[in-house]
């Protein structure tokens, strides 16, 4: 018999449905994003010279992201450290004072002269571009804290065991983003004020309901453990920046692809394809980085029937792929559902040909985190992460060197990285 981390015996012929129930609401919880990134890209693709509108968009997202990834890990930090009331308070405090100052580099970017120019050399942004990119930047840069503290607000509710309320505040969040994209472009504003206007309030309402929640919300007796350390912003410091970093890493593989990408000469429609492909790939990205956390759980005691799990559950993600691809789906999905038509949805299929391999390399890798994080050696993910960068910014510049970087290639690269951070991941996980 063994015991889950709630102290619940399970049968081991149980254990799969166990697995189960406890992955699919995690898998499910990260739909709201994602399907908020594919309503982008569709109402961006049915305004005029849409190439230009996604890769415009792709450029100011990518800049945010990068700062907003260090904010990934909080739900996990406020689950371990928050434990009292008053270590609560001191883990918002922390989050305020991150959120704030992590939001400085994007307000000079989008108000600042230097910040735009640094920006542009930085990505190599043509100047065409570049006054979009910096008005996309002037909404953006506020919704770094605001995203700090709705971290927080989710971390308290799982905390609390309150994950379906995580679930109704995504589903809240996507519709509020999705009825403003459908109404601004209906009511002919333009994709600029369309775009931010509709990020910002339904972050801005996340964000809202999340704290009225966050009010109500009781943590379980047993989760106020006793032999835990008087906290300090030192001990919350000293959690926070290993995960922070390595989420860093793992967002800086768009903008440097892109930075690249921007020396060829069909730089728009390129980003533009690669942008449609990276968001559909991570629609099944997303669900496969769950697995951290279920071998994070059962790992210790179960390794070889959480490995089983994640390979079934990969094999079905990656067959529902390739429906779309390889069949006359992909022309009602991309087509008809998210406007891509001529030589872009010829670009963004081709990408997501390429992408395929994906999911085989992220099980892989989230495996042996898995293994890593049941070890409690964290900190070598993060120079797996800072060589995928490494390997996906030196063979972009091979590429560019002999004028081959394309949609394809590009596609490519994007792969190498990830299996070369596997590898690299994988001989830590295996050492003794």
């Amino acid at each position: 018999m063994l015991r889950t981390s709630s102290d619940i015996p399970i049968l081991p012929s149980c254990m799969a449905t166990h697995y189960g129930k406890f992955y699919w609401p995690l898998a499910l919880s990260g739909l709201a994003l994602l399907l908020e990134h594919q309503f982008q890209n569709g109402v961006l693709a049915r305004y005029p010279n849409a190439s230009v509108e996604l890769a415009t968009f792709a450029l100011a997202a990518s800049s945010f992201q990068l700062v907003n990834a260090l904010l990934v890990f909080i739900p996990q930090l406020v689950a371990v450290l928050a434990r009292s009331p008053a270590d609560r308070a001191l883990c918002l405090r922390f989050i305020n004072g991150v959120g704030l100052l992590l939001s400085l580099p994007l307000l000079a970017m989008g108000f600042t002269g230097w910040g735009a120019r640094g920006l542009t050399l930085a990505l190599n942004i043509p100047p065409d571009v570049l006054p979009a990119v910096v008005r996309y930047l002037q909404w953006l840069a506020p919704l770094v804290w605001v995203n700090a503290v709705r971290q927080y607000c989710i971390g308290i509710l799982v905390l609390g065991q309150r994950t379906r309320l995580v679930t109704l505040l995504n589903g809240v969040h996507l519709a509020t983003l999705v009825a403003i994209l459908l109404y601004g472009k209906r009511a002919g504003w333009g994709a600029l004020p369309t775009l931010a206007l509709a990020t910002a309030l339904s972050n801005g309402l996340h964000l809202l309901l999340g704290l009225l929640w966050v009010r109500r919300v009781t943590i379980p007796d047993r989760l106020a453990r006793d032999d835990f350390t008087q906290l300090t912003m030192a001990n919350i410091f000293r959690f926070f920046w290993p995960l922070a970093t390595t989420s860093m890493f793992f967002a800086l593989s768009r903008p440097v692809l892109y930075a690249y990408v921007n020396r060829t000469a069909d730089a728009v429609l390129t980003i533009a394809a690669l942008r449609v492909g990276f968001d559909f790939c991570f629609l099944i990205q997303n669900p496969l980085n769950q697995f951290r956390h279920v071998y994070a759980t059962f790992g210790a005691a179960d390794p070889r029937g959480v490995a089983l799990f994640m390979y079934k559950v990969t094999s079905l993600f990656m067959v529902a792929m390739a429906l779309i691809v390889f069949t006359p789906l992909r022309y009602f999905v991309f087509g008809r559902l998210m406007g891509l038509e001529g030589e872009l949805l010829g670009r963004a299929l081709q990408c997501i040909q390429v992408f395929l391999l994906v999911p085989v390399i992220i099980v892989l890798r989230n495996l042996y985190h898995g293994k890593l994080m049941v070890r409690r050696t964290t900190m070598a993910m993060a120079p797996a992460a800072l060589l995928r960068v490494v390997a996906i910014g030196a063979t972009a510049s091979g590429l560019v060197r002999y004028g081959a970087l394309n949609h394809v290639t590009g596609a490519a690269v994007t792969v190498l990285g990830f299996a070369i951070e596997t590898l690299v991941v994988r001989r830590w996980a295996l050492r003794r």
